[in-house]
């Protein structure tokens, strides 16, 4: 047990409640024991149903659109760069460079189309929609 010690009070710190300082005498390589607050149980874990809102809707859009859309037009309707990424790697879509004449120059846009991937998380939350609507 720790003889006379001082208690200091850390509430602003998530996780951590209190650090006792041992006395001036104690071991160098043990100075401070901090108390832990831990819940009695885990929170439940959430299970998983489908993309998240922004990820289904970013697909819906690519659905829609048979040659996909343009980075641009992606970002024009609220998508992040972010997103995109997350949908490309995560084999949601496909991102390939395509030339466009603009003002008169050549320059090359990102052109994002879904894949069958993509497809099949669009339909497979539409069925698991459906089942849950019954």
């Amino acid at each position: 047990m720790w003889p006379e010690v001082a208690v200091i009070d850390l509430g602003v710190t998530p996780g951590v409640t209190k650090i006792r300082a041992p006395p001036t005498r104690a071991n160098p390589g043990n100075l401070y024991q901090v108390d832990q607050c831990r819940p009695a149980m885990p929170p439940p874990r959430r299970p998983r149903h489908s993309p998240k809102p922004d990820r289904r809707r970013a697909l819906e859009l690519l659905a829609a659109s048979p040659d996909g859309c343009t980075e641009a037009l992606m970002f024009a309707n609220g998508f992040t760069a972010e997103l995109l990424v997350e949908l490309v790697r995560a084999g949601l879509a496909s991102a390939h460079p395509e030339p466009m004449v603009a003002d008169g120059r050549m320059t090359e846009v990102a052109r994002v189309k879904i894949s069958e991937a993509g497809w099949r998380a669009l339909t497979a939350d539409v069925i698991n929609a459906r089942a849950k609507s019954t």
